[in-house]
Parts: C-alpha cells; structure tokens; sequence
C-alpha cells in the first residue's frame, strides 16, 4: 500500500480579478461580454507536489506566494483550475482564526459541537473537552461566549479542538503565529508527538522560518504560485534569508542612489583585510567614473602636501609613482581628496580605475568616503607587471552589497570581522572538538569609524546540524577602538552534544536584541555584521549536552587596536 497521502501534478488556480463588483454577478449568469471586464491571477501555477505519511512540510515565502491557497486545495475548502490533485486521507484543517467556531456559542460548547462533527459524543466528548481546557488553559473563560475572546485565546481554543483527537492530515495556516511563545512552543511539542507516536501528517504555513524549521524537516519555498525550493530546512531557510537579503539590498541601494549627494569625497586605497603586500606596488594615479564620464582625477607627485616628505616615489617608463610597501617605506594605505561638488548627483555606474605597477599580484581595497560615511567600496585585483604601467577598473558598490556576495554575511558595515576562526584549548583553529572543550573565537576587524571607540554588543549561536538553536553567548557593549585590530573572545561552561553545529556571529548596535526581538534577517543600521552559519564543527568524545536556547554564558573578551601583519 502507498504511503503517499497527497499528490499534485500540473496543479493550478485560476482567480479573476474583476473591475466593478457586479461584473461577478454577471459572469455568475453567462452574461459577462466585456473582454476588459477581469484580470487573470494565477494563485497556484503548475504545481507538483508529493507528500507523504508522516512528514512535517512547512511552506514559506512571501505574503501572496500562495501558500494558504494551495493549503485551501488540500483541504478541499476551493477546486482547482487546472490538474490533477488526490488526497487519500481526511484533513483537520486551522486555515483561519474563528472558521467553524460560533460566534454566540461558549468555547465548551463549540468544543461539544466540532467533537460531535467527528462523531466523538456522550462521555467520551466530555472527557475530551476536559483534556481541550486543560491544555488550552483557558478555565475561566471556557464557559464564556467565543466572540469575547482574544485571537490569542480564540487560536489557543482552535488549537486544543483540532489537536484533541490525533488527525491523519493536520493543517495550519499561520494559527500558531497568533499566540504566545509559552503556548507556541507547547503546541509545537504536541504537534511533534502526534507525529512521531500516532503517524500524523503535518502541513504548516509560517513566516517564522525558524520557529517552523523546529518542527519540519521539510520545507517549500514558494513564490508568485510557483515552488521555488523544496528539500531540507536549514537548506531552503539559507536560500531564503540570502533572496531576502538581496531584496532588501536592492532597495536600500535605490535609496542611497537617489539621495547621495556629490562634494568632497575621500578615497583610500588599501590592502584587503590589511594584509602585507606582496613584492613592490607603485601607484600613479586614481580616477573616478560615472559610466564613462570622468568625474575626478588624482596624480600622485613629488613633493604633494598630501603625502609626509619620507613617502618614497619612484620611476618607470619616466612617469613616477607613490610606492606602497608592507615595510618600512612608506605607505601601507593611500588617503586622497576628490572635488566633486559640481556634480549634482552620484549615478550609479560609479567605478575606480587606477595605473600602477606591481612586483607580484595582490588584490586592493578601494573606498569613497562621503560625509565621514563609506558610501562605495571595490575589490581590486592587481596582476604582476613589473617593467611598464598596467591599468584596472571595478565598480563600486555600497558596503551593504559587497556584503552579500557571500550569502552567509550581511550587515551594514559599521564593523567589519575577518578571518574568523574557532580555536580548541591548544590555541590552534580547528572544525572538530571535544565534548566540553573551551572553545574560543579569533577575528580581525576594521571599523568605518575613524575617531573615538564603537559600542558594539556581540552574539554567538550554535545551531544543531544547522537548524535548532541550542546555546547562545552574549558579549555585551564591548568598546571597539576605530579603524583595525583584533578580537578574541573566550567562555567556559559551554558543553555541546554530540553531533554537527554550525556557528553564527552578529555585531550590533549595544540593546538591539532587546528592542527588536523576532528580526531574525532584516538588514538595517544597526545590524552591523551577521556571519549567518558561516562556519561547521563537529563535537566527538564524551560529554554532556546544552539544553535550551534561552541560556546566555559569560565571556571574555580581549580588544587589541592594532591589526597584526599577518591578519
């Protein structure tokens, strides 16, 4: 016998938009003649989809995915447009807060009559009602009319009803959403054991991805009626978070297109994270592009009061250039001024071209400062040529792109940490521990700020094979001297089960968790850097087990201002 209990192929809903209200009533009747009278909306496009006995399915996605569509498919509250669509198995479905629930009715007795629908009556009714007040916990209201409950107390109600005898197909639209966390996570608790003990399977839309990936193993990302994404939780929540992300990226660089305003601007050139550069660099001049219109230029000459009278210059081809060097020497980063007050409004093609010549190859760090803010940063890749000058272009970008272009990082840029590394008792970074080692983090850093120390409040997580936040660590308001250094931050008492975890750093603005509690991937200012499960290790031996993520342990921390030469 198949264990499959709901299977959709070209599956597909067709809705119509229509442009007055009694163009519906004429449609109803066969009398509908205008061609422009309704719009087509497709909520459900070309759906396929297998789920089977057991199975915990989560879908996710934008408002207007059509998730509770598809959901409202399954449950055969509407019919499809297009397809085939079987479901073996009857359907306890929660699609909306107060459906089927009488409004004048007391919650007992709305208990007694869905009870009754499922041909559960006499005592053993009764019983049931007892276990659905006791685990709603709604004693003293459960006599009370339902129109004056709370939607926390009417879901809380809903909830225990539908959950009350184990169904075979459990569906909820958002439901857990509206209650507390104490209940939610109660709920989630007995969701999983009618799972596990009685086969039950659980469909669920949630926009809280991780609360949903702790109780589904299996997630469905969907998007303008389509499945974008289905297969492992922690796989399709990383897609997701990157997809939000670049949303929120573009609109954030759309508004700082529109709003930057050109004038003195500042350009620094530096090795990327400050590394030691490799062999001789020359530099003879930087300029600044809108597409291909030139917008500033800067030549470096022999005795420019910009640069300190032991910055060394040299010659090639008879044109000379500023050497950068690692040691002695001279300049390790190169500050120059742009005037670009008669530009009325920075475009966005901006780009840095630069002529230079190089020993060996080595990449750059290029960003323009407005108003002691970094605006736009680029990554340069400078190939060796060592005998004639050589010349490269890259794009601009704001720092919040830049970002992004590894998917586990985001964040404004107020600080940003490099080369991080988990290191075991021995000091030595490593990816496998031992059960109850100390474990520290080591980082370099740079921050936009240039004068006066950052507050900034730092936050750990280990997540179990990516998904269930088992401990967190708290590094709160630390000062942070500008421009480099390096980090290191050390905790005893934390002890990790056996198994995989993945590691997450986040840097912020000091009270930012307690004042935005549920922002779990919104880009903003105050988020300064997110390392989002950047980083797997693995736990072996013998030891014991953090249970809870609520635990915050204590850390030292160390700040040192100057970022060694080989960070």
């Amino acid at each position: 016998m198949s264990d499959v209990i709901i299977r959709a192929e070209g599956l597909s809903k067709l809705y119509k938009l229509y442009a007055k209200p009694h163009y519906r009533f004429l449609d109803m009747l066969g009398l509908l003649r205008r061609v422009d009278a309704y719009q087509e909306h497709w909520a459900i496009r070309d759906v396929n989809l297998t789920i089977r006995k057991g199975e915990k399915v989560a879908f996710i996605g934008r408002n207007g995915a059509g998730k509770s569509t598809l959901l409202r498919l399954i449950t055969g509250v509407t019919q499809p447009t297009e397809g085939r669509f079987e479901v073996s198995q009857g359907a306890h479905a929660l699609l909306q807060i107060g459906t089927g629930f009488h409004p004048d009715f007391t919650g007992r007795e709305n208990a007694l009559a869905y009870l009754a629908h499922l041909a559960v009556t006499g005592e053993r009714a009764n019983r049931k009602v007892e276990e659905i007040i006791a685990f709603s916990e709604l004693e003293e209201y459960i006599d009370q009319p339902v129109k004056t409950y709370s939607s926390g107390m009417m879901a809380r109600l809903m909830f225990a009803t539908s959950t009350a005898i184990s169904p075979e197909l459990l569906v909820l639209d958002e439901i857990l959403g509206v209650g507390d966390a104490y209940f939610a996570n109660k709920s989630f608790e007995r969701i999983r054991e009618m799972a596990e003990e009685s086969g039950t399977t659980v469909l669920l839309v949630s926009h809280d991805v991780y609360s949903a990936a702790k109780l589904c193993n299996r997630m469905i990302w969907m998007d303008r009626g389509s499945v974008l994404l289905d297969g492992r939780s922690d796989e399709v929540i990383r897609a997701y978070e990157h997809s939000v992300r670049l949303q929120e990226e573009a609109r954030l660089r759309a508004k700082a297109i529109s709003t930057r305003k050109a004038g003195i601007c500042l350009l620094e050139l530096s090795t990327v994270g400050q590394a030691p550069l490799q062999g001789q660099l020359l530099v003879r001049a930087v300029r600044l592009f809108d597409g291909e219109r030139l917008l500033g230029e800067y030549l470096m000459r022999h005795g420019d009061p910009v640069f300190e009278p032991s910055s060394g210059f040299d010659e090639v081809d008879g044109e000379a250039g500023l050497r950068m060097m690692a040691d002695g020497g001279a300049v390790k980063r190169c500050r120059l001024v742009l005037d670009l007050s008669r530009q009325q409004v920075l475009g966005s093609a901006l780009a840095v071209e630069i002529d230079y010549v190089a020993s060996a190859n080595n990449r750059l760090l290029c960003e323009l400062w407005l108003k002691d803010k970094c605006e736009l940063r680029s990554e340069l890749d400078l190939a060796a040529e060592p005998s004639s000058w050589s010349r490269v272009r890259s794009g601009l970008l704001p720092p919040e792109t830049q970002l992004a272009k590894q998917s586990d990082v985001h964040g404004s840029g107020r600080i940003w940490l490099e080369d991080i590394e988990l290191c075991g008792e021995d000091g030595q970074a490593r990816f496998v521990f031992d059960a109850g080692e100390a474990i520290s983090v080591l980082c370099n850093y740079r921050t936009e700020q240039r004068s006066g120390p950052l507050p900034v409040e730092f936050l750990f997580a280990f997540h179990r094979d990516g998904v269930t936040d088992i401990a967190r660590l708290s590094a709160g308001n630390v000062s942070v001297a500008p421009g480099y250094g390096r980090l290191r931050f050390e905790w005893s008492g934390l002890k990790l089960g056996l198994g995989t975890y993945t590691f997450t750093v986040f840097a912020v603005r000091p009270g930012y968790f307690e004042e935005n509690d549920g922002k779990f991937y919104s880009i903003n200012d105050d988020v300064y850097f997110a390392f989002n499960r950047g980083l797997e290790i693995t736990i072996k031996g013998n030891g014991g087990k953090l249970a809870g993520a609520s635990t915050l342990l204590p850390m030292c921390v160390t700040v040192s201002s100057t970022c060694p030469e080989s960070a």
